[in-house]
């Protein structure tokens, strides 16, 4: 893509105290603000010499560690539930789509990972197998080949398909194949849900760290192969084997799953959801499995995060 296309997404937004996304149901871009001190600390421990020098100590990864585990807890427990009508507030959160109000939660958590009414998320096409939906609420990114999203994207050194899934020969069933990259934001509605039709194969819980896996961080640090993650294989008639990753990041050390090994789901259906904080699904697909929608491979290309909610169509399937 042009250059001036490439700096209207992570380009500029690294340079500013802000995100610049494009909202597919508004048709506009839209800026993702986040706190200055926030942003001050990021840049400072993801982009600087000295925040890498911090980050390959033991000190640092543990200390973010236990701040996760220690939110964790603080939002777990029922006093907690005082802040939700400040965050409600704060990012203009609309619970008119929600399952529950604001009084009948128990804690913060409980009130993050809410459920919403069905017409609040419509499934596209649900009857037809060959439309694949957005599984989150999310800020995305897609791309046809891996090699497209190292080259504008996932710029981590080390990171590999391989590496991500913590495995060398499940990853060849993926060679030439397609990659999605689904960033949850806090403000987000937190659960997952299944792409496509689909059988639960297996789940993998593999520990790592919780860097943020804010843009300022996916570029410079390789957020998706060291965070702590959850990788799953989806079997489908369709689509092949898809790896859906679910990974942990800042104030995120806790995902859980509605559906388990061995289930069967159907596109659309909870899959399971994120305790606080931001997190990201990335969905790895067989080479001529899927062809993702225009527009979204449009903004991709230049470098910009396209904001989605979960149902929507993302793609559809090649085979069959």
């Amino acid at each position: 893509p042009p250059p001036a296309s490439f700096e209207k997404g992570l380009n500029q937004g690294q340079k500013a105290r802000h995100i610049l996304v494009w909202n597919r149901e508004k048709g506009l871009l839209e800026e993702e603000v986040i706190h200055p001190c926030i942003n001050l600390g990021m840049r400072l421990l993801y982009q600087s010499a000295f925040g890498a020098m911090l980050r390959k100590t033991k000190k640092i990864s543990q200390m973010i560690k236990d701040m996760s585990e220690n939110q964790g807890k603080k939002y777990n427990d029922p006093q907690s539930a005082g802040h939700i009508q400040g965050f409600v507030n704060s990012f203009h959160i609309n619970m008119e789509e929600a399952v529950l109000q604001v009084p009948e939660y128990q804690t913060f958590n409980h009130f993050f990972y809410r459920k919403l009414k069905p017409e609040a998320r419509p499934i596209a096409s649900p009857g037809d197998p060959k439309v694949v939906v957005q599984p989150a609420d999310c800020r995305l990114m897609v791309f046809d080949t891996i090699s497209d999203a190292t080259k504008l994207w996932i710029k981590g050194k080390e990171f590999t398909v391989a590496a991500m899934l913590g495995s060398d020969e499940e990853a060849k069933r993926f060679m030439g194949g397609s990659i999605s990259v689904h960033r949850l934001a806090p403000q987000d509605y937190h659960r997952f849900h299944l792409p496509v039709d689909a059988k639960i194969k297996s789940q993998t819980l593999v520990e790592g760290e919780l860097w943020t896996v804010n843009p300022v961080a996916v570029n410079m640090v390789d957020v998706f192969t060291e965070n702590k993650r959850t990788v799953c294989y989806l079997e489908t008639e369709q689509y092949g084997t898809v790896a859906f990753i679910a990974v942990g990041a800042h104030m995120v050390g806790s995902m859980d799953f509605t559906l388990k090994t061995g289930d069967q789901g159907a596109k659309g259906d909870d899959f399971g959801y994120f305790f606080f904080g931001g997190s990201t699904v990335v969905c790895v697909w067989e080479k001529g499995s899927v062809k993702f929608d225009k527009d979204l491979i449009d903004r991709s290309l230049q470098s910009t995060e396209t904001l989605v909610k979960m149902g929507g169509q993302l793609a559809t399937g090649v085979r069959g």
